[in-house]
């Protein structure tokens, strides 16, 4: 049979044009298939953006990696966002990326102001340790002639601390001698010198620069074990590590946390979702990074030892509140606008009630003017009654008087005239 009667030439051709005109499509839906969805976390670059990615690329590394292994139906592909310091509310406001790992201070306002919740907390390397939380220390030049302890501090004291947003290396510190010493430095003759370094504040108040510096908790350690300093440049003005009744948190004491420090202790860097990023995605990468291992290299890179459950963030909210510092600036103090919205079923309640009763009170007013008028007119009518029954009976009285005259002068005139017997007349 010849082949071209069963398939038609013309037939053929046309198959050939609709294959060749649907494999672009078909080619793009696979590519779109196949392409992977953009997660981005957002990181905190310290130190400008080429060390946050040194630091966190890695970490986004481990996530592609281990998210495909463990979940094969996933498609994302991880990638890190550095973030500076001015850039915060932008990119969490306006939801540029999906996470966000930044210190306790901004999470902390991140949480108040956008509603983000923290999934993980790191743990920090620390020498041949790790650790969960950190504090600060209030300390001294080892040969200070004037500066013992605590109370040696007064307002012609000079500071030298890290910045004014540095959580271990200035607020901290601020709140321990606000709260628990009744020290307000913001009162101080001259104002702290920030010096953008936990290292460098060290060296200034060694060098005599400033009388007391505020450092975050293994700053000092490491720098004598490193040989930069000895142990007896520096003296500690308060030591909680030594204090029996001073617990780190909940569950543990003090032998948990090895080193001096002159505050209450805070968690560590967070890494939180935004609102908007799904609950699926947020277990799968809370889940990756807490089983990630102390020498993966996304560990290994960002100075720590892996990721924990994630702890508490109370005590930094607490801490903002008593410093009165964003987003509490205005803490303790109740504007109309929120004195309205926290009792406004009272406030609501109180005016319809008092509504209610003012309604009542002028009716009862009026009422009662209507009454009084009332009793007036009463008055006054019995008063006219009065005069009216009194006049009647001086009309009547002349009256009477009227007729028996004129009836006592028809009898004399009658009498005069013979006409009537007087007997007659009377009866």
């Amino acid at each position: 049979m010849n082949i071209t009667r069963r398939f038609p030439i013309g037939l053929v051709l046309v198959s050939i044009l609709i294959v060749t005109a649907l494999s672009p499509i078909l080619s793009l839906a696979q590519e779109e298939s196949d392409a992977k969805e953009e997660v981005k976390i957002g990181v905190l670059a310290l130190n400008g953006d080429d060390e946050a990615y040194e630091d966190w690329n890695d970490t986004a590394d481990y996530l592609n990696g281990i998210c495909c292994e463990k979940y094969p139906g996933s498609n994302n592909n991880f990638s890190i966002v550095p973030v500076g310091f001015d850039e915060i509310d932008d990119f969490v406001g306006n939801e540029k990326v999906d996470f966000i790992i930044v210190n306790s201070n901004i999470y902390v306002y991140l949480e108040y102001k956008y509603d983000i919740g923290r999934i993980a907390t790191l743990k920090k390397k620390v020498g041949d340790g790790e650790q969960v939380q950190f504090g600060g220390v209030i300390f001294t030049r080892g040969d200070h002639p004037h500066i013992f302890d605590i109370d040696d501090i007064n307002k012609d004291t000079t500071i030298a601390a890290v910045a004014d947003n540095s959580l271990g290396g200035f607020l901290v510190q601020k709140g321990e001698l606000l709260n628990n010493h009744d020290i307000d430095i913001d009162k101080f003759s001259q104002e702290p010198i920030f010096l953008q370094s936990h290292k460098d504040v060290v060296r200034a108040v060694i060098e005599g620069e400033a009388d007391i510096g505020f450092v975050r908790t293994s700053t000092i350690e490491e720098m004598v074990l490193d040989g930069n300093i000895e142990s007896y440049d520096v003296e500690y003005l308060i030591d909680y590590s030594n204090d029996e009744n001073f617990l780190v948190h909940e569950h543990s004491g003090p032998d948990e946390f090895p080193f001096a420090h002159s505050t209450d202790l805070y968690p560590e860097w967070p890494i939180a979702k935004l609102r908007s990023t799904p609950n699926e995605l947020s277990e799968r990468v809370a889940t990756s990074l807490i089983e990630m291992d102390s020498d993966d290299a996304a560990a290994q890179s960002a100075g720590i030892t892996g990721w924990t459950i994630p702890l508490n963030y109370q005590p930094v909210h607490d801490l903002q509140k008593s410093l009165k510092i964003s987003p509490y600036e205005n803490y303790g103090e109740v504007s109309l606008r929120d004195f309205y919205l926290q009792y406004r079923p009272w406030i609501v309640s109180v005016s319809v009630m008092t509504l209610v009763l003012s309604v009542l009170f002028i009716y009862t007013i009026v009422l009662y003017q209507r009454v009084v008028q009332s009793q007036k007119r009463i008055t006054q009518l019995n008063d006219a009654l009065k005069q009216l029954n009194d006049a009647l009976k001086i009309i009547n009285k002349l009256l009477r008087h009227d007729i028996l005259n004129k009836l006592t002068g028809i009898k004399l005139n009658l009498e005069s005239t013979g006409q009537l017997e007087t007997n007659e007349f009377i009866s």
